[in-house]
């Protein structure tokens, strides 16, 4: 039987820096080459997800926590927000002075202050709990900031927006939750230098477990599913495969209903998991 990987990207296959390990690219190169399936699974949108990333070669793409699904290079699935919804929730935001950016399959669309909070925030973390970062001297996400910048000067597409993601210093995480849960999937931020307070937020209902049942369905055949992921968001998607494997660096609760942990991305954490079995 076929195998099918489903792989998070932040905290899973690329390291703090935003690279992919070429232990990581190789061996997914090698599975790919046998015959087995690698699919990106992340809460990125399709902008967001890097030239590094995309030249290891995949399948197809869940993106935007399950609201984008690509195969061989075709996209089959866009679900987008309500304009509407998308301005109330940038207004919310305004008013508790959090930053934000919208995403979408044209780019990122920051609010004036999101860079400010993003390294705001990261210098808290690094000063407060030094031993989540591997280069304790750059911690600051600048990848993620060049992402921001190349959408600068575009124009928001508000039809177009499928997740928005916010970055908190003060205003708690919990009551951010409490205010949209019953209209939007809200989940801690996945990208952890954005600190305990911030977050993302999607469409009701659409996560990547549906996303990765649809994919199973597209290809109407037996595959044995395996996931590596690192974050609350991908509970669901663990709930959805055969096997699961978390990071070192995962969320506790994560670690909990997975069936493997592995090293984290700067110590060739995917590329042991799949040599461990025997998968390549």
């Amino acid at each position: 039987m076929n195998r099918i990987f489903f792989i998070d990207v932040d905290g899973t296959l690329v390291t703090q820096k935003g690279t992919v390990p070429k232990s990581a690219s190789e061996v997914i190169k090698a599975v790919r080459e046998r015959g087995d399936k690698v699919f990106l699974s992340t809460g990125r949108a399709k902008s967001e997800i890097t030239d590094d990333i995309l030249s290891v070669g995949f399948d197809g793409i869940i993106g935007s926590g399950g609201a984008y699904i690509e195969i061989d290079d075709v996209v089959l699935l866009e679900k987008y927000m309500d304009p509407n919804e998308v301005k109330q929730l940038m207004a919310y935001f305004a008013d508790k002075e959090v930053g934000y950016y919208l995403e979408s399959v044209e780019g990122l669309f920051a609010s004036d202050n999101c860079v400010d909070k993003i390294r705001s925030v990261s210098k808290r973390l690094v000063q407060s709990h030094p031993e989540l970062f591997v280069d304790k001297e750059h911690f600051e996400p600048t990848w993620f900031f060049e992402i921001l910048e190349s959408s600068k000067l575009k124009q928001i597409p508000y039809d177009r927006i499928s997740k928005v993601s916010f970055i908190s210093e003060m205003h708690p995480f919990s009551e951010t939750y409490e205010t949209f849960k019953n209209d939007f999937e809200v989940y801690h931020a996945t990208v952890f230098e954005f600190g305990p307070e911030s977050g993302e937020i999607g469409l009701k209902d659409i996560t990547k477990r549906t996303a990765i049942e649809y994919v199973l369905d597209y290809y109407d055949m037996e595959f044995e599913t395996i996931a590596f992921g690192d974050g609350l968001n991908d509970l669901e998607m663990f709930a959805a495969v055969d096997y699961s494997v978390a990071m070192d660096n995962a969320h506790a609760d994560l670690k909990l209903v997975a069936d493997e942990i592995t090293s984290i991305a700067e110590d060739d954490g995917i590329s042991l998991a799949f040599k461990r079995n025997k998968w390549v």
